[in-house]
Parts: C-alpha cells; sequence; structure tokens
C-alpha cells in the first residue's frame, strides 16, 4: 500500500517538474526574443480573420477597409480553429502589444502541458526514467519552444492532437466508449486548427480492431462501438463547422467564398505539385522555395510533368523516396536561418547562455532521434508478430500510427519544414522506446555471450 502510494507521488511529482521546468523555458525564451513585425505573413491572416470575427463577426482574412467596417467581400482559407482561440484572447478597446503577451503566455503553457501529455503517453509503455525522457525531449525541443512564441497554428494544433491521442490510447486501453467519443471531438477540432490533421483520426481508428492486451483481434461489438463513437465526434464537429460558415459569412458572398472552405479543392494542386523536386533542389544552388506550381507553368501540367521527368529522373526519384521527408525534417526552416519562422530582432537561442546550452544539445541529437523514431515502427511490428510485444508496449500503436501519418502527409504537402514539428512529441516517445529496447537487447545479447 505505501509501496503504491510512493509511486503516485513520484509520478505526480515529475509532472509538476516537467510541467515548471517546460514552462519556465518557454516565458524564458519569450522573454528573450523579440520578433520582427510579430503579426506577418501567415500571422497576419490568423490576426484579421480572428479580429473581423470578434469585431464584425465575420469570418475572413482580408484586412478590414476601417477600423468600424468590415471587408466587402469576406473570404479566407483558414480554417478557423485558430483564429476563434485568438478571438477568446481579443479585448475590443486594446489590441497591441498586451494581446501578444496573452497569446505567447498561453501557448507556453499549452507548450508545457504537450510536454507533460508526452510524458504521460510515453508512461502507459515505458518506464519511468524513459517516460521522462521522452517527456524532457518535447520540454527542450527548441522547435516547439520557438513555435510557442508567434501567432501561428502549431502550439495550439500539436496540443489538441497529442491530448486526443492521450485520451484515445486511455479509451482504448480501458474500452471505455464516453473517452473514445471525447478523443473523437478533439481530433476533429484540431484538424479545424491546421488542415494537416484532416485525415489524423481515420489514421488512428485501426487500433479499436485490435486487442489492446493479448495479441487478437477485437470482438466485433467492441470495435463497431467503438468505430460508431467515431464517426458521431466527427458528424457533431462536421456540423459545427458548417453552422460556423452560415452564420459568418454573409449570404451575398457565400458564392465568392465557397472555393475557400474546400480543402481538397485547394489542396490538390499542392498535391500534385508535391511530386516535382524544386529547381533549386536539382541544381543545388539558392533557397529551396517549392515545387513547380500549376498556375505558373505554361501548357500543359502533364505534358511538362513527364518532360522535366525524363530531364532529371535522378532528381525525381531522390525527391519522392526519401529526399523531400529529410528536406521536411531538417533542423533549419527554409527561408530563415535555425528554428526562427520569421526574422528576429533579437534571437533567444542565440542570446541567453541556457537556452544556448538546450539548443546545442538539441541539436547534435537533432537527426539520431529521428533514425530511433524511424526504427520504432520496424521494432513494434516484428515484436507484434512475433508475440513478443509486452501488453505496456502495445499502446506505443496509437504514436507509432499518429508519426507515419505525419510521414504520409508530408509527403503530399508543401515544402515547408514548420509542417512537421507537430510531430517532434510522437517522434520523441518512439525514439524513447527505440533507445530502450536497442539497450535492452545489447545488454541481453552480453549477457547471453558471457
Amino acid at each position: 500500500m505505501l509501496n503504491n502510494k510512493f509511486l503516485q507521488y513520484r509520478g505526480l511529482a515529475c509532472i509538476l517538474l516537467l510541467f515548471s521546468v517546460a514552462l519556465g523555458i518557454r516565458l524564458l525564451y519569450q522573454k528573450e526574443s523579440v520578433v520582427n513585425h510579430p503579426i506577418r505573413a501567415d500571422a497576419m491572416q490568423y490576426f484579421c480573420a480572428a479580429f473581423n470575427l470578434q469585431k464584425f463577426g465575420v469570418y475572413s482574412n482580408q484586412p478590414p477597409p476601417q477600423i468600424d467596417r468590415p471587408p466587402t467581400t469576406p473570404k479566407t482559407g483558414l480554417n478557423p480553429g485558430y483564429p476563434v482561440f485568438l478571438t477568446l484572447l481579443m479585448q475590443q478597446k486594446m489590441i497591441g502589444q498586451d494581446f501578444l503577451d496573452r497569446v505567447m503566455n498561453i501557448q507556453g503553457v499549452m507548450g508545457a502541458l504537450t510536454a507533460v501529455l508526452t510524458f504521460l503517453i510515453a508512461r502507459m509503455s515505458l518506464t519511468l526514467p524513459w517516460a521522462i525522457f521522452a517527456g524532457a525531449l518535447c520540454a527542450l525541443s527548441p522547435h516547439l519552444i520557438a513555435l510557442e512564441g508567434y501567432l501561428l497554428t502549431e502550439s495550439l494544433f500539436t496540443f489538441l492532437m497529442v491530448m486526443g491521442a492521450f485520451i484515445l490510447i486511455l479509451s482504448w486501453k480501458n474500452n471505455s466508449p464516453p473517452l473514445t467519443f471525447i478523443a473523437g471531438l478533439i481530433i476533429m477540432l484540431s484538424a479545424h486548427v491546421k488542415e494537416t490533421g484532416l485525415l489524423l483520426l481515420l489514421f488512428l481508428a485501426p487500433v479499436y480492431l485490435l486487442h489492446p492486451h493479448i495479441k487478437q483481434r477485437a470482438s466485433r461489438s467492441v470495435w463497431l462501438k467503438h468505430l460508431l463513437l467515431l464517426l458521431v465526434s466527427f458528424t457533431i464537429v462536421a456540423t459545427a463547422y458548417t453552422l460556423f460558415k452560415r452564420e459568418t459569412i454573409p449570404e451575398s458572398s457565400i458564392q465568392e467564398t465557397s472555393k475557400y472552405y474546400n480543402p481538397i479543392k485547394r489542396r490538390w494542386p499542392i498535391i500534385l505539385a508535391s511530386i516535382h523536386p524544386p529547381d533549386s533542389y536539382i541544381t543545388k544552388r539558392g533557397i529551396i522555395k517549392g515545387p513547380p506550381r500549376i498556375k505558373d507553368v505554361e501548357g500543359d501540367y502533364f505534358t511538362f510533368s513527364i518532360n522535366r521527368f525524363l530531364k532529371y529522373p535522378l532528381a525525381y526519384l531522390k525527391w519522392n523516396f526519401g529526399g523531400k521527408l529529410i528536406l521536411m525534417w531538417r533542423w533549419d526552416h527554409l527561408y530563415y536561418e535555425d528554428v526562427y519562422v520569421y526574422p528576429m530582432l533579437r534571437k533567444g537561442f542565440h542570446v541567453n547562455g541556457f537556452l544556448m546550452v538546450i539548443h546545442k544539445i538539441m541539436f547534435l541529437l537533432h537527426w539520431p532521434l529521428y533514425v530511433l523514431a524511424l526504427a520504432a515502427p520496424v521494432i513494434i511490428c516484428a515484436g507484434w508478430r512475433r508475440g513478443t510485444i509486452s501488453p505496456e508496449w502495445r499502446m506505443l500503436l496509437v504514436p507509432v500510427l499518429g508519426f507515419l501519418y505525419f510521414l504520409f502527409i508530408l509527403v503530399f504537402s508543401s515544402v515547408n519544414p514548420r509542417y512537421a514539428i507537430p510531430a517532434r512529441p510522437f517522434s520523441y516517445i518512439l525514439a524513447a522506446a527505440s533507445l530502450s529496447w536497442l539497450i535492452v537487447y545489447f545488454k541481453t545479447s552480453f549477457v547471453t555471450k558471457r
């Protein structure tokens, strides 16, 4: 009895310590960093969408012509999740530095909670030290820390996605229909923060087809019940999204804006272009700015694609069989050096000694952790087929599917390493799992040889 209480208190102490450290690092980074024109590019779109929604009840990323007049033709290609989040932190009388500080502080808290959730997911499968290791990697990740200092979707998206994955694991492990419903709602809400999450629920749903504790399929009544609840949660969020559009887009503009709300129509040209390596990737000169877009090509795009492939076959093969994934997981961003998305007047990881140490350590670990994360699905699948995987390690199937989902999405998305950052929590869990397995494997092999 005393031992159980000690273990509970130890776990709680780890959670509190991890949250405190993660939050402290994020607040320190935000204090030491100054963004050059923080409301710019994508941030300007999110800000305008939130401002128009809060002041006029109209959803549009178009800047209003005057402070007291709504946009004349509302339109936006943004999912509403992040702008709605921003409206909750806006005050009508004052939208300035105080607003930015509130957003950054809340995002810092969400980042710290993401580190805690990463620890909790890892703890379901790994020993306490390895779970702490996974959570600590998330807490120390310069990419996650830096993104929590901008008006960008990744912080909110990552938090909701990891929380949804955590609740989904609990529901699968304990056969809890209410938790399945809640997990479905949260994951679908994250998809309406960032479009890359639109298919995540579809990728995670197959876990309910398997028994969480033994090597066999779940009974039909069990998996049907859970999949039906996921479908209900999907329907509720989709209905709410439809009602949101109806209430926030004037009827006179609905025809004009309909194309901006169709993610398939909007993303198909990007998916089609993603098979083409950028010119700078082929020539290995200059900044990689993305593959040739359909609208920029003169003549038939299919003919253009065939001719370009015949001209650069090796570049196409390298790009589509690993080159793009390596590019998307690179340490530095494409347009600005290092982990910074926008130009900085003061770079926190370069001016503060403590942050500088974190940056250097994580920089050295970057590619080894990626390789370890890639190894985890192989290790887990092999153990599952042989029947040697423990019931606890079966819980790793959720972060495995989440990680593979991002690799799948990154192959068909535009070239921007920023889009890979929300996968970091999953990759850290899998890296910790692979490393723990390798250590046990080598120890066992060494003892056997002796």
